[in-house]
């Protein structure tokens, strides 16, 4: 089915090394599945794949955010994100209009083996400050009450070059490939994370799930897939809800309008471009 499928808030690339059968001293174990589906190489070959599917051209979206916690009131929140691969390498923006609960925010992010992330809030007519961000900032929620931290925007565990493929099962009927991505052990941003389980569709190539484990293998937070739609011949993730196992709240990411196949200026994926907000003059398709 010559259909391009990506993962909207990913835009990026699993890259990874054979996973050892011994296991370093207090890595979380493989949940390995029978013999017969861990043949040498069909992680990297899956990988791969995943690797080579990405947008036809840079996309813009406006979407919504609603939290709805496990007590309390429902609170919406409303954006736009942008995404580029045109320097090889996915790029994302992502702004939020200020709102009674929150100043405006804007966020770029940079993945891949080594990736970065900036962030600056608006407040009043001042000059904007930029600032780079990391360590407890990448976890923190992005505006008040959501579940969504810089860490679910940027998924840097895509890049995450240690890994255990667990071979496979059926989700929602669909077979689907399971791998257990590690941190890596220098990086202190990750310290407190034992691993990321991601659940990658076997024939179109996108995450359905990703669970953030800790130290022990708790899940902490799980990203489920919920939705896709297709746009100008393309397909789109279109809903996402991100849940914390500990509160039990929940977050929902909805692409409310669409464009794809867009080329858009590359400037607008510096940092020093988070001073300004992003071009309102794009036309796109309400969902």
């Amino acid at each position: 089915m010559n259909r391009r499928l990506f993962y909207i808030l990913s835009i990026g690339v699993l890259l990874g090394t054979v996973f050892a059968s011994a296991q370093p001293r207090g890595r979380l174990p493989p949940n390995l599945q029978t013999p017969s589906q861990l043949e040498p190489g069909t992680g990297d070959e899956v990988l791969a794949r995943f690797r080579s599917v990405g947008p036809a051209g840079d996309l813009l979206f406006n979407f919504e955010l609603t939290h709805q916690p496990y007590r309390g009131d429902t609170i919406r929140y409303t954006g736009r994100l942008a995404g580029s691969w045109s320097t090889g390498r996915p790029q994302t923006r992502v702004d939020l209009p200020a709102s009674e609960q929150h100043s405006a925010l804007r966020l770029l992010l940079w993945n891949g083996p080594q990736p970065q992330l900036w962030q600056a809030e608006v407040s009043g007519s001042e000059d904007v400050a930029v600032q780079r961000i990391g360590g407890d900032a990448l976890f923190e929620p992005l505006v008040a009450n959501v579940t969504f931290s810089p860490f679910e925007l940027q998924m840097p565990f895509i890049y995450w070059q240690d890994y255990a493929y667990e071979g496979t099962r059926r989700v929602k009927g669909r077979p689907a490939h399971y791998f257990l991505l590690y941190p890596p052990v220098d990086d202190p941003n990750y310290a407190h994370l034992g691993g990321v389980r991601a659940v990658i569709d076997a024939d179109f190539n996108v995450i359905l799930r990703a669970e953030t484990l800790d130290l022990e293998g708790n899940t902490l937070k799980t990203i489920n897939v919920q939705g896709f739609k297709r746009v100008n011949g393309q397909w789109i993730v279109q809903r996402i809800d991100l849940v914390d196992t500990q509160t039990r709240d929940r977050t929902r990411f909805e692409v409310t309008a669409a464009a794809v196949g867009l080329s858009l200026d590359p400037a607008l994926f510096q940092p020093e471009a988070l001073q300004q907000a992003f071009p309102d003059d794009y036309l796109l398709d309400a969902l």
